[in-house]
């Protein structure tokens, strides 16, 4: 176990040992923090949004189409239902 001070402004910094052993967690990221009991505090790193999680995923199923395309022979095919 670690121990870090609190900084003039109630700030605390991760030591780079325990910001190796999360993956993803970097400048920016949220973290979420939990009171315990009285005494224990546990941080935990957030997990990604499904936005953040899932962009650029259909990047490849779509890289050699153009949307707009794909649009038109739907639109065109509900048409002629």
């Amino acid at each position: 176990m670690q121990q870090i001070i609190i900084g003039s402004k109630n700030q605390i910094v991760i030591p780079q040992e325990v910001r190796r052993q999360i993956a993803g967690l970097k400048p920016g990221r949220t973290v979420s923090i939990y009171l315990l009991n009285a005494d224990t505090v546990v941080i935990k790193a957030s997990e990604a949004s499904w936005l953040k999680r899932s962009y650029g995923r259909m990047s490849v199923a779509w890289k050699n189409t153009r949307p707009t395309t794909q649009l038109e022979k739907m639109r065109n095919e509900w048409n002629d239902k």
